[in-house]
């Protein structure tokens, strides 16, 4: 309980923090830029499932990420991916079931 304005009023005190996680092994970008760096298939199709993984849960929350690229993908020691970067992100609606845009968006 709070006083405000001389009354009494029950009030919850709410705050927004940021947690980070130190992903030791970079982006995706990196392997895929790295002709000595050869994933075997199983570790490409765990990062692939990752990513569609990770998409689905967003969507599932009607999270748009509108930049996912290579660069916005980290991996952690066991080369698990983690989306990154959601700074173009859109919460849809409750009535959305998409965003249309007129103008270009993410990185071309």
């Amino acid at each position: 309980m709070r006083l405000y304005e001389g009354r009494s009023v029950w009030a919850d005190v709410r705050q927004r923090l940021l947690c980070f996680e130190y992903l030791p092994k970079g982006c995706l970008a990196d392997y895929l830029s790295d002709a000595s760096c050869r994933l075997q298939w199983t570790t490409c199709y765990q990062i692939i499932k990752g990513i569609c993984d990770g998409v689905h849960y967003l969507h599932q929350q009607r999270i748009i990420h509108m930049d996912l690229k290579p660069q916005n993908v980290l991996l952690d020691n066991n080369i698990v991916p983690r989306i990154a970067d959601f700074g173009l992100s859109r919460l849809l609606s409750g009535s959305q079931s998409r965003a249309i845009t007129d103008h270009k968006l993410g990185t071309m």
